[in-house]
């Protein structure tokens, strides 16, 4: 592509009479201007600029080159390019020179620039440290040491602990490592001890509580056995009142039956009440045989007569008067007929006849025994 010449032929020269750049784009006041979109003409995302074009900040004197269209308003700059005047006019004072002169000022000015660069590259050196070695003390450092030069020092020195490695500054010895106070910190030894010492009623309340709780246990199991075991025993309680009860309850039976039977309430009535008013009447009657003296005696029997008792050999009989004997009755065996049926009374509810076998075959019962 041709390069463009342009559109417009000037045959003149143009008298400027304004003090302002013929085309405003090459120069501005503040080198901010140069990022900012409003200083150069554009139209929409189109910037009227090129990249090669020179751009004079007077503010300060510089001069910008335009060598990134992309990025002229990166806010680093990046898309401008400071063109160093100062180079140039050196370039321009060498021309200047002959060959003799220009190859002197040339030479002395590298040696100046090598001499710089020397005496920058040592102060940089000299801040670098160099290890040496190591001494056994303090005092064997060297009195001859180079800025930078470092040795260990294997004995603990004025507070500084063994091993601290030392750095000559050009006037002294630096303690590379620095000075750390520990005196308020426990070592090792001590962290163990008060460790140990605070876990010590620790271990001795755990083992309390272990061994109450095995007791406990022990002591539980015991109870267990005890509750069960009185459990047992009230269970036989239980029961044995039950039977008490179950005796209670046929003794009352038998108590109310019996008291009917006396009464004349029992379950053969007349008959019974007959017999009861025979024991009574010969237990009265034997009573006072025992009492008294029995020949001329004289009883009164149930129908109100009077009999006249009168021994004769082994018997006794009784008189229907004071001066007759009635032979057909004898007291001695009515009586023992009649303690035969007191003692039938007294047995029990297998003795057919007795007063409980009575009870026994009316109710239904069965004899219970403890």
């Amino acid at each position: 592509m041709a390069r463009n010449k342009g559109t417009f032929n000037f045959a003149a020269n143009l008298q400027v009479k304004l003090q302002e750049l013929l085309d405003p784009r090459g120069g501005v006041t503040t080198k901010a201007e140069l990022i900012n979109k409003e200083t150069f003409p554009y139209d929409g995302d189109t910037i009227y600029m090129k990249e090669g074009m020179l751009v004079s900040v007077s503010q300060t004197h510089e001069v910008y080159m335009l060598i990134s269209l992309e990025n002229i308003f990166a806010p680093d700059y990046s898309g401008w390019l400071q063109v160093d005047a100062s180079a140039a006019s050196q370039v321009e004072v060498v021309d200047s020179l002959t060959s003799e002169d220009a190859t002197k000022a040339l030479s002395a000015n590298q040696g100046r620039l090598l001499k710089e660069l020397i005496d920058e590259v040592s102060n940089k050196v000299a801040s670098i440290y160099t290890p040496k070695g190591s001494k056994d003390k303090y005092t064997d450092l060297p009195a001859d040491a180079a800025v930078g030069d470092v040795w260990n020092v294997v004995e603990a020195y004025n507070g500084y602990p063994a091993g601290t490695n030392w750095a000559w500054t050009g006037t002294e010895w630096d303690a590379l490592g620095g000075i750390v106070d520990l005196s308020n910190y426990y070592n090792k030894g001590e962290v163990d001890g008060a460790i140990s010492a605070a876990l010590t009623p620790v271990n001795t309340e755990i083992g309390n509580v272990k061994t109450l709780a095995e007791t406990n246990q022990t002591n539980l199991g015991t109870l267990q056995g005890e509750v069960n075991t009185l459990s047992g025993t009230v269970s036989g309680i239980s029961a044995s009142i039950g039977t008490i009860n179950e005796k209670n309850t046929a003794q009352d039976n038998r108590l109310t039956a019996l008291e009917e039977l006396v009464t004349g309430g029992g379950g053969e009535g007349e008959e019974d009440q007959t017999l009861l008013q025979k024991v009574n009447a010969n237990t009265l009657a034997i009573a006072q045989l025992e009492a008294a003296t029995i020949n001329g005696m004289t009883l009164v029997d149930d129908e109100g007569n009077a009999k006249q008792l009168v021994l004769n050999g082994s018997n006794v009989l009784v008189g229907t008067n004071t001066n007759g004997v009635d032979a057909s009755l004898s007291l001695v065996a009515a009586i023992g007929a009649n303690k035969s049926a007191i003692d039938t009374l007294n047995g029990d509810a297998e003795t057919e006849g007795s007063v409980d076998y009575k009870i026994a075959n009316a109710f239904k019962w069965v004899e219970v025994t403890a």
